[in-house]
């Protein structure tokens, strides 16, 4: 946990997505120096019961995170330079729902998978959250979706277009 990865955004975010679904709980999984400032925000904005702080977890430990939850927010206001959590999760068939930043625009697809959000806009993060909760149809597409494109970042796909790459470079078959 750190300033660029915009946790404290995502809190502010939850206080308002808390009015409308009184019962929603966030998950937040990581660690880092920011983690006593996020808990006392936490405390500030009064949605302790609806947040928990998992710490760091290990390979498996977020396989089953993925399996549990809904759906994944990336509230990083960085740019990312690619935004492997959000392919883990939609291996899972897990939506995402993150700031429009850089790394995160090559997995995340608009209304197709997940959400993209103005970096910042914590009222807009707040509506992409409340959407997938209130609407089961919208995040079966979009889990249906997110599967489908984490498979383009699978091993299998990396090796294959690498093959292609060295095949053209070379002139010839390896």
């Amino acid at each position: 946990m750190s300033k660029e990865k915009g946790v404290d955004y995502l809190l502010k975010a939850m206080k308002k997505v808390i009015k409308e679904y009184p019962e929603a709980k966030l998950l937040i999984a990581g660690d880092g120096k920011e983690r006593e400032n996020l808990v006392k925000l936490t405390k500030m904005l009064n949605i302790e019961k609806n947040v928990e702080f998992l710490g760091w977890k290990t390979k498996d430990e977020l396989k089953k995170i993925y399996e549990d939850i809904d759906f994944l927010v990336v509230p990083s206001i960085w740019q990312e330079p690619f935004g492997l959590t959000a392919v883990e999760a939609m291996a899972y068939g897990r939506p995402v729902i993150a700031f429009d930043v850089s790394g995160l625009r090559e997995s995340v697809e608009n209304d197709v998978n997940g959400f993209l959000v103005n970096v910042l806009d914590v009222n807009n993060l707040a509506e992409k959250i409340i959407d997938l909760l209130k609407d089961e149809n919208t995040l079966n597409k979009f889990s249906k979706n997110a599967r489908k494109k984490a498979e383009l970042f699978s091993d299998e796909v990396f090796f294959r277009e690498i093959r292609k790459f060295y095949e053209k470079v070379y002139k010839r078959k390896i």
